[in-house]
């Protein structure tokens, strides 16, 4: 959070923008952190050429599809990641007690390929 992140020199206006605006350190001024939420980024003038209605309605083919095995393959992540141990912070109790869950209101979704038998 101290270091102020360098960009290539060759990066564009609109691409520059968008990293500086996406990377900014105050939540408050950080694009798509403002009421308008997601439709700031998609407005932003990097994106000018996306047709999001055709994106939402799957009617555009991606420019690139990543070659998987099924759905847990991680081959396509870098190793740096997918080799981190996993370290897991103790939960605070009396925190979970107090969650009233609401954000998940309404949510039943559950992927089938990550429900783990306990």
């Amino acid at each position: 959070m101290e270091i102020t992140p360098s960009y290539p020199r060759n990066l564009s206006k609109e691409a520059l923008s968008i990293c500086k605006g996406l990377l900014n350190k105050d939540p408050a001024s950080r694009l798509g952190c403002s009421p308008a939420g997601s439709l700031e980024i998609r407005d932003h003038v990097f994106f000018r050429r996306i047709n999001w209605e055709l994106i939402e309605s799957k009617a555009v083919q991606p420019p690139f599809r990543p070659p998987v095995v099924d759905k847990r393959d991680v081959s396509n992540f870098d190793p740096v990641f997918t080799d981190m141990s996993t370290e897991f912070t103790p939960t605070d109790k009396l925190f979970i007690m107090n969650l009233t869950q609401t954000e998940f209101a309404g949510f039943s979704f559950v992927n089938p390929e990550f429900v783990v038998e306990v």
